[in-house]
């Protein structure tokens, strides 16, 4: 018997690490991000949802220096802008946003264009995408919501797009 628990309690780590070393971090188009991130929503999954965003180091490296929160004048370091205006807010998003349609999405219905894209030396930056869902009420009757907040940050590098943060 406890060669079978040994065996069970093995195969269920495997498992468990094999799921969470397994989230796509980087997508082909807006719209296969947009379903990963509305699927890991619908599922209550902060955590995938989170391992989908660019990191701190990623931030830091190869996005702020680019942008208008780095301006020598009026910007601030990376570390004070991931600090004040990312982190604590992204997670505070994501958790509001499952809040909102956890077990509720029934589909994408469109996807429409960013409400601004910034075009930086070396990456776009696409904000506030409008993401057309298909909801289910309490009473199991289906209606339509458009959301430009799921995808608030996009990032764009040669073609692959990565998700910088979801706003509430």
């Amino acid at each position: 018997m406890k060669r079978m628990e040994k065996l069970s309690i093995m195969l269920s780590c495997i498992l468990v690490l094999g799921t969470s070393c397994s989230v796509q971090r980087e997508f082909e188009t807006i719209e296969s991000l947009a379903n990963t991130v509305v699927n890991y929503i619908n599922q209550g999954d902060e955590k995938a949802i989170l391992k989908t965003c660019i990191s701190k180091g990623e931030y830091t490296k190869e996005i702020h220096d680019y942008t208008d929160a780095a301006d020598p004048v009026s910007g601030m370091t990376a570390e004070d802008f991931w600090r004040i205006f990312i982190v604590d807010r992204r997670k505070a998003a994501v958790q509001s946003k499952i809040r909102s349609y956890r077990g509720r999405i029934c589909d994408i219905v469109f996807m429409g264009e960013a409400e601004k894209v910034f075009d930086y030396k070396t990456f776009k930056m696409h904000r506030k995408i409008p993401i057309r869902l298909s909801l289910r009420d309490k009473n199991g009757s289906e209606y339509e919501e458009t959301d430009n907040q799921i995808l608030g940050s996009v990032i764009e590098v040669n073609g692959r797009f990565r998700l910088l943060n979801v706003f509430r």
